[in-house]
């Protein structure tokens, strides 16, 4: 079984790559702070966008909130709106909402320079049913993701985010090109850790286990399919003007697994 189970996994690693997901970790290397971007717009849900500033390399590895900035969003369906800081301090829209096959523009402009964004929203993949399997009792289950790909390469990229009882977000880059495949009926596996960087459990039998499939477009798909990799440059990002980070529009389709007993070691 054990033979099986690592075939299946590196089966799913080259056609589908996984790794821990960094919080944005880049290249701090640099003399001036740059703004660092993430943006997101989900559908029927509005935007949001947090901004921060690298520090520099022999600072705190944190990245400070900023304000100060002037952010805006418009649509190709004509709309325009001037988003507004929240107390947590991140910028969200009040009218604008997310529509499929509907690009987005964010122009930002901070220190009297500008940057500028554009992501489109594409139609939501149903993701049929997620099966929670225990491979070995003394080992975390392995979880297998079903879904019909749409015919004719109009999805850039998937994105899987991952939730322990609808609060708790796994920190692990679940992304991967649609390219490689055509109207096929995908079946991918996953595994999530059982304990985080602080040896802390992240989840337990028991627990309800959400999926999270996003349709993404390729330019956002490149930032973070490129947070699989172990390189040590800087994520393409697709925002101009120097920045880094992302802004993605996305769909999503959701379901859920319990996970199964296994024997954890408190």
């Amino acid at each position: 079984m054990r033979n099986i189970l690592s075939v299946l996994i590196l089966i799913f690693l080259l056609k589908f790559s996984v790794s821990c997901r960094k919080e944005i970790e880049l290249d701090l290397r640099t003399a001036a702070p740059v703004l660092v971007v993430e943006a997101e717009i989900v559908e029927e849900g509005f935007a949001r966008v947090k901004l921060s500033e690298t520090s520099g390399f022999y600072s705190s590895n944190l990245f400070p909130s900023i304000i100060g900035a002037e952010v805006s969003l418009a649509s190709s369906r004509g709309e325009t709106e001037q988003l507004h800081m929240n107390s947590k301090r991140e910028f969200k829209s009040s009218t604008i909402t997310g529509k499929s096959n509907t690009t987005y523009y964010l122009t930002i402009n901070y220190k009297d320079k500008i940057y500028n964004a554009q992501s489109t929203l594409y139609p939501a993949v149903t993701l049929d049913s997620v099966v929670a399997k225990s491979v070995n009792p003394k080992m975390a289950p392995v979880f297998i993701a079903y879904w019909q790909d749409p015919p004719g390469k109009e999805i850039d990229y998937y994105r899987l985010r991952i939730y322990v009882n609808d609060s708790l977000e796994v920190k692990q880059n679940f992304a991967g090109s649609a390219d490689i495949y055509d109207g096929e009926y995908i079946s991918t596996l996953f595994m999530i850790a059982e304990v985080n960087y602080n040896n802390e459990k992240i989840y337990l039998p028991g627990d309800s286990i959400r999926f999270d499939l996003l349709t993404i477009d390729r330019e956002a798909g490149k930032f973070f399919s490129f947070l699989n990799s172990n390189t040590k440059t800087n994520p393409p990002s697709n925002i101009t003007g120097g920045a880094l980070g992302y802004f993605c529009a996305y769909s999503v389709s959701s379901q859920y697994a319990e996970a199964p007993y296994w024997e954890t070691n408190d």
